[in-house]
């Protein structure tokens, strides 16, 4: 008897904790050449960090993005086999029952002991199998990927060039057309259920403020489309500085966060609210006392207009 068949959730889990460590590990190099970035501008260092610099920086953590670029292949594959699962864990094996190991001692065979199908032939074995197969764009994504991964766990490869651009679309990619649904939702309960979330837990704000961070970081490197599509927010709609997240959850950051919109978006709309945080905050529509600001969107709590973020005087009756 074949015993420890696999299902595939066991498969789907192993494939969320690898592509969120390829984008936690992404996200950490970032963070890191922003908060250097910050640090040269409140020095006072006027050049601050040059071309050269960002250069040097990124091929230094050569490594760290060909991990994280075979981290998230791993979580593609993962992902694929989990899909045939569904269908027949049986539909993996690669050797026929002749090349199958001996027993256990038990007279039973683990099915982790039994050779499997290779990588380059997975994406074949789904679109077989699949109610629905992959997108031609898709599988040429995946294919690519597999050899650079190869290329990089085998050998070295110098013309091998990983850019931080790319590797988020690659992750976001796998996310899209092998998970499916919120982007956001994924990465808040990954953040919720992670070691560091047991060691903040009594920390207010933790989980948003990495996902603030996430968002700080990304954002400039997305087309308006993406950011709409990731972020969650709406196509169209003109964006706002999240009271919640610039003045409470990230103030100590010295940054604003400007992620959220009104609902409903109308005219005189007097409610916005932010995907990141998922609050819904009121806000008063009286024109901002900046001359050169044109916003009329004021938050209650902190006194400050959410188009330019200049505090206001408060008016008494």
């Amino acid at each position: 008897m074949i015993k420890d068949v696999p299902e595939r959730s066991d498969f789907d889990g192993i494939g969320n904790a690898l592509l969120n460590q390829a984008w936690g590990d992404l996200i950490s190099l970032l963070a890191n050449l922003e908060a250097a970035k910050n640090w040269l501008a409140e020095s006072g260092d006027e050049e601050g960090a040059d071309e050269a610099d960002e250069e040097a920086y990124w091929a230094s953590a050569a490594t760290k993005l060909s991990t994280a670029l075979a981290i998230a292949h791993q979580a593609a594959e993962f992902y694929i086999k989990g899909r045939i699962v569904e269908v027949s864990p049986f539909l993996l094996l690669a050797n026929g029952v002749r090349d199958w190991p001996r027993a256990d001692s038990d007279g039973h065979t683990s099915f982790s002991k039994l050779r499997t199908v290779d990588a380059q032939d997975l994406v074949r074995l789904h679109d077989r199998c699949a109610s629905a197969p992959m997108g031609d764009a898709f599988k040429r994504q995946l294919e690519d990927l597999r050899v650079q991964r190869n290329a990089i766990m085998h050998t070295v490869n110098k013309e091998i060039v990983l850019s931080s651009n790319d590797l988020i679309r690659t992750i976001l990619g796998i996310h899209r057309n092998l998970v499916g649904g919120s982007w956001l939702a994924f990465r808040r309960s990954s953040l919720e259920n992670s070691g560091d979330r047991k060691l903040y837990s009594d920390a207010e704000g933790w989980l948003e403020e990495n996902l603030i961070e996430e968002f700080q970081v990304v954002q400039p490197m997305l087309s308006v489309a993406e950011v709409q599509a990731v972020f969650e927010l709406p196509a169209g709609q003109r964006r706002y500085f999240c009271p919640n997240c610039s003045w409470d959850t990230f103030d100590g950051h010295g940054q604003m966060v400007c992620s959220a919109t009104l609902r409903p978006n109308v005219p005189d709309g007097a409610t916005v609210w932010c995907p990141l945080c998922d609050k819904a905050q009121p806000v008063e529509r009286r024109d901002c006392q900046k001359m050169e600001c044109l916003g009329n969107v004021i938050t209650f709590e902190w006194d400050r207009c959410l188009t330019c973020g200049g505090r206001q005087e408060h008016c008494e009756d």
